[in-house]
């Protein structure tokens, strides 16, 4: 496997993690943001305050 194919097969991997939700990665916590009732992100007006 060449360096090019190596780095799309990590690609690959990456995008088919978050697609299906078992990336660590799309579950982190962003600080500033909370997790709606229906999942989605939506600005916490708090933590925004320090990140702006």
């Amino acid at each position: 496997m060449n360096v090019i194919q190596k780095s799309e097969a990590i690609k690959t991997g990456l995008r088919k993690g978050f697609q299906d939700g078992s990336s660590k990665m799309a579950k982190r916590k962003c600080y500033g943001y909370e997790v709606s009732s229906d999942g989605e992100q939506e600005i916490n007006p708090d933590e925004a305050k320090v990140v702006n």
